[in-house]
């Protein structure tokens, strides 16, 4: 009924609820069952509630920074891929010999990328699969395959080096881990407070207690989901709605696959 994508965009707000549960629950215990009589004021809580707000900010504004630099990053890695492919192709081409096992090359590569970014590989396994591009561009080199070929292929490789090196730091990384604990530990107090918050009604006191947990929890959730852009494979593999679009990437993996498949049946009718 529902896509994935609407799942994931309703997802953090799920996360939330239980805790707001959790805070009106609370109130009720202080308030109907226990019967405490309330002194706090609302206002009381204005320099705490302004400073949660400047820290959300704050740490909001610093993982939106990284997450700008990471959308940018799968068409930095599908123009390498297709780079990498293309050149080597050309340069063996240019001096009369088979690609086959060139194209083949990359495309192991694009398949180790495309499991690692869903965590069904290692980083370890991610950089021996990448440090093969190396020894390819050194096979070219055996077969004289011209210089100005060459030098773009170490260009290229270095390019997606640096791509995949940006975004496994992001990837692995916590955004300023104190800020998130001093994040916490006020968020957590606030709830607590608003339990025993004197408000002009009861039906006031659940309504700002339920409404201002839930924006608050929320974007506590949120700045967490967006400090991992690339949490493609959590959540059994259905990510999250934070997750940047990994769209050119696998669009340059359908354009290899089918590329390798005709090459395949090429050589295997010429071989006929």
């Amino acid at each position: 009924m529902f896509s994935q994508s609407q799942k994931n965009k309703w997802m953090i707000v799920l996360r939330a609820i239980p805790v707001v549960g959790i805070a009106i629950g609370l109130r009720f215990l202080v308030t109907d069952v226990l019967h405490v009589h309330l002194t706090l004021k609302f206002s009381d809580l204005a320099p705490i509630l302004t400073g949660i707000s400047i820290i959300l900010g704050l740490m909001l504004t610093g993982v939106i920074a990284d997450y700008k630099e990471a959308e940018k990053l799968p068409s930095v890695i599908s123009r390498s891929l297709n780079d990498l492919d293309g050149l080597s192709r050309r340069g063996l081409a240019r001096m009369g010999e088979d690609a086959t096992s060139a194209h083949s090359r990359v495309l192991d590569l694009t398949q180790v990328i495309h499991d690692w970014l869903y965590g069904m590989c290692s980083n370890e396994e991610l950089w021996l699969a990448h440090s093969d591009m190396g020894e390819l561009i050194l096979d070219l080199d055996r077969k004289d395959v011209p210089d100005y070929y060459l030098h773009r292929l170490l260009r290229v490789n270095s390019d997606l080096g640096a791509a995949l090196s940006r975004m496994q730091v992001i990837r692995d990384t916590d955004f300023i881990a104190s800020g998130y604990a001093l994040m916490e530990l006020l968020v957590s107090g606030v709830v607590v407070a608003f339990s025993i918050v004197l408000f002009s009604t009861p039906l006031i006191g659940y309504g700002i207690t339920g409404g201002l947990t839930l924006i608050y929890v929320y974007l506590v959730l949120l700045t967490k989901d967006i400090d991992n852009p690339f949490g493609h494979g959590k959540n059994n593999g259905k990510g999250s709605a934070a997750d940047v679009d990994l769209t050119p990437f696998h669009a340059m993996q359908k354009k290899l696959q089918k590329a390798h498949a005709v090459r395949t049946v090429d050589s295997s009718a010429e071989g006929v």
